[in-house]
């Protein structure tokens, strides 16, 4: 609760310290961790040692390491379940992140998404609201126009 009030998002990498695959995985975290940060995302990356919490861990109901989560500002979780590369991690994680729904080419999509375009005077904050928990599947658009929202 400490971390996620000092950081507005953050991934954390849920491992054992046992498990072979959490100890390859470690560089390609730390890869992308290193690419958000160039791309200047303001996204923390952290790691819990389950064993050594795993109290903790049964919160969110590890099952597998490493499990990869985004928690974002609104304490809203989402697993990350994309390829186990940096470079998959670090798009995914700047597509967690900043507005759900982009102007039309004002910001460039991170792409890789089906799109939704919404277009009218205004976004309503039911649609904003309905785009943040749906920003892992659609990648969403508003360009303004007159009329009503389609």
């Amino acid at each position: 609760e400490q971390y996620q009030k000092d950081h507005q998002e953050f991934v954390v990498e849920f491992y054992a310290p046992w498990c072979h695959a959490c100890q390859q995985f470690a560089p390609t975290y730390s890869k992308a961790a290193e690419m958000v940060k160039a791309q200047k995302v303001p996204v923390k990356f952290t790691a819990v040692d389950c064993e050594e919490h795993k109290d903790f861990a049964a919160q969110f109901e590890i099952a597998s390491f490493p499990t990869l989560m985004f928690f974002d500002s609104q304490s809203q979780r989402v697993p990350y379940l994309g390829p186990r590369k940096a470079p998959a991690l670090a798009k995914w994680v700047a597509r967690m992140t900043g507005p759900a729904i982009r102007r039309v080419g004002e910001e460039p999509s991170p792409g890789g998404q089906a799109v939704v375009t919404v277009r009218g005077p205004q976004v309503p904050a039911a649609l904003e609201a309905e785009a943040a928990k749906e920003r892992v599947a659609f990648d969403w658009e508003w360009e303004e126009r007159e009329g009503d929202v389609v």
